[in-house]
């Protein structure tokens, strides 16, 4: 059985894996597996999600820049790209929306409204696609861009948030 990881490993182990997505991101941002291997959206954001955990801001920008010029027409990506070219033409709804994700957890460690801003028709885009896909509707026009969201209130951070049914 493996040796357990010890708490006081976590913080080196962390920085070497961003070390490691570092050293195999491309100059245009995209994150392969490997070197000269396929970069498909999801794991490209868990990349950049990871970059950002690190406080390799500079690099999870250069990530989502990619995703925000790799983004087909109808708000999708392909499945895989290698040498910056698609590999598989497989489109994924699920792949696909995950940027928000990303994008959302880029601003919640930097407060970066401006790049909240810029990724913004991105996002809305993908999510569009995805919606489209699951009911066949048309996309809906560009909506503006949400305000930053204000903080809430103690009493209300406080309360357990419960999912809602749509």
């Amino acid at each position: 059985m493996p040796e357990r990881v010890k708490m006081e490993d976590i913080p080196r182990l962390l920085s070497d894996l961003a070390d490691y997505i570092s050293r195999h991101q491309l100059p245009s941002g995209a994150i392969p597996w490997y070197d000269e291997g396929i970069t498909d959206p999801w794991d490209h954001v868990e990349c950049a999600i990871a970059l950002d955990l690190t406080g390799r801001f500079y690099r999870a920008v250069m990530a989502y820049r990619w995703m925000k010029n790799k983004q087909n027409p109808d708000g999708s990506w392909y499945s895989g790209y290698v040498d910056e070219k698609p590999k598989d033409l497989t489109r994924d709804t699920n792949h696909s929306t995950y940027i928000a994700t990303g994008v959302w957890y880029h601003y919640l460690v930097t407060k970066d409204e401006a790049f909240l801003r810029e990724m913004w028709p991105s996002v809305q885009a993908a999510i569009d696609f995805a919606i489209a896909g699951e009911t066949k509707a048309p996309p809906r026009e560009p909506t503006p861009v949400p305000a930053a969201p204000r903080r809430a209130a103690a009493s209300r951070r406080s309360r357990p948030s419960r999912p809602r049914r749509i």
